[in-house]
């Protein structure tokens, strides 16, 4: 009866222990090292196997909200930017050809610095990267994670949506007796009605 209650409980394991170990990381009193902690303690030498492939998934996730933001904002800006009544203006812009080549103004400055944003963002930590970085909350701290990540939007614009939309999932809804017990599960006209 052990084993068979084993089992169940590793299929149960291994089906929420990517999204349970990305919740927890993205809450500012565990982050990384708690996890790693309770990876050490269950799985002992394959720990970092684990935490590996959760950093790996939970980037690869990071990176799709990246890429959603940036596509959302650049066709707002896109479309407010370049204005369709001049068309050797908007192939201008298109194609960011310098001023100075057509005989306009030229504005050093400015193009310098578009080449510093440019070459620095490339180099740049992620979101992500800076958020594992930081120091955790206090373990005992009483916060709201939903309303930490909220108040935190400024500073993590896609962070922030992932961890929203992440710790909104629900894990669960049937009780703990019914998904781990051993006899056979009758449904009653009772539980019928419900839902």
């Amino acid at each position: 009866m052990v084993k068979q209650m084993q089992e169940k409980s590793n299929t149960f394991w291994v089906e929420y222990l990517l999204i349970l170990s990305c919740a927890a990381i993205l809450d500012p009193r565990y982050k990384l090292n708690y996890v790693q902690y309770y990876f050490t303690t269950i799985y002992c030498i394959h720990a970092s196997n684990f935490l590996q492939t959760i950093l790996n998934k939970l980037s690869l996730l990071f990176n799709e909200y990246v890429k959603k933001f940036k596509s959302t904002s650049s066709s707002l800006v896109g479309s407010s930017n370049v204005s369709d009544n001049d068309p050797v203006d908007s192939s201008l812009h298109q194609h960011n050809v310098n001023m100075a080549d057509l005989g306009g103004d030229y504005d050093e400055g400015n193009d310098y610095k578009r080449y510093l944003n440019e070459s620095s963002t490339k180099s740049e930590k992620s979101q992500l990267d800076i958020y594992l970085e930081e120091l955790e909350l206090e373990l005992n701290s009483q916060i709201d994670v939903l309303d930490y990540w909220s108040k935190s939007s400024i500073q993590y614009n896609e962070l922030s949506l992932l961890a929203r939309d992440l710790l909104a999932i629900l894990i669960s809804t049937v009780a703990f007796e019914l998904a781990f017990s051993m006899r056979k599960k009758v449904i009653t006209p009772l539980m019928i009605h419900l839902s």
